[in-house]
């Protein structure tokens, strides 16, 4: 009693000292604690409408429920189960998603996180929806020598915040990269699948067998990266995979 009455005099006085802020544009917030955005900011990273196949999360003129999936992915073989975004890169989110990438963002990346679970429980929510159980998440791993250089890990901040708020472990090293890739953005989709290709491997320090796990990024493009992961944790023994990421890099299908 006496611990937890201590924290909250600790957080009170350091909420007094320095007022929390805006991880996305600094200004002062109203309400301490939850989501640290302003509710200008979280109304546009959360604006997406769009309609979405349940599968890839490709925007679509209808909502397809069907595991199927769309144009764009039904014939692509998926080792998980649905994705999952909070809208397209080519909105406001393309800031999101280059600030998330350094350590002055990994804030914005934390709360981006945390919408992005709001919208996987509303995914859940709709019945018989692969979102409803969901044992752990997993971020894309850096390889060590990029994350030295870069100082943070964009899919790994984001994924803090999905775990904290869907309540659920974090499992920053079930999945290691085990090599130093060519950065994604500047490959074509072949060389982007050749790229990836084996180069995350489960690293045995957690027991997966029968898991549903979540696999989280920033950015899904052509889903070289999250099938290269799932195929991973499936191997290593997961019932399920499911894939979230801030935004999807595309444009309409029919």
């Amino acid at each position: 009693m006496l611990s937890l009455l201590a924290s909250r005099l600790v957080t009170a006085a350091t909420d007094l000292l320095f007022p929390p802020t805006c991880a996305a544009c600094q200004a002062d917030l109203a309400t301490p604690h939850g989501v640290l955005l302003c509710s200008s900011c979280e109304a546009t990273i959360r604006s997406d409408t769009l309609p979405r196949c349940l599968r890839c999360a490709m925007p679509c003129r209808t909502i397809l429920q069907s595991s199927v999936g769309c144009s764009h992915c039904r014939e692509m073989k998926l080792p998980f189960a649905a994705a999952a975004v909070l809208g397209n890169y080519d909105t406001s989110l393309r800031a999101v998603v280059i600030r998330a990438k350094y350590p002055h963002g990994e804030q914005l990346a934390l709360a981006a996180g945390q919408l992005l679970a709001d919208r996987i429980q509303e995914l859940a929510a709709r019945g018989d929806s692969p979102f409803a159980t969901i044992d752990a998440v997993v971020p894309v791993p850096m390889h060590w020598l990029k994350r030295m250089v870069r100082g943070a890990s964009a899919a790994e901040s984001i994924a803090r915040g999905v775990a904290s708020r869907l309540n659920v472990p974090l499992l920053s090293s079930a999945v290691g990269c085990t090599r130093f890739l060519a950065k994604q953005g500047s490959l074509s989709q072949r060389k982007r699948a050749r790229n990836v290709r084996s180069a995350y491997r489960a690293t045995g320090q957690f027991e997966l067998t029968g898991a549903s796990l979540l696999i989280v990024d920033d950015v899904l493009t052509t889903l070289s990266t999250t099938i290269s992961m799932g195929k991973s944790l499936i191997a290593a023994g997961a019932a399920q995979t499911l894939v979230a990421g801030i935004a999807r890099s595309t444009s309409i299908v029919s």
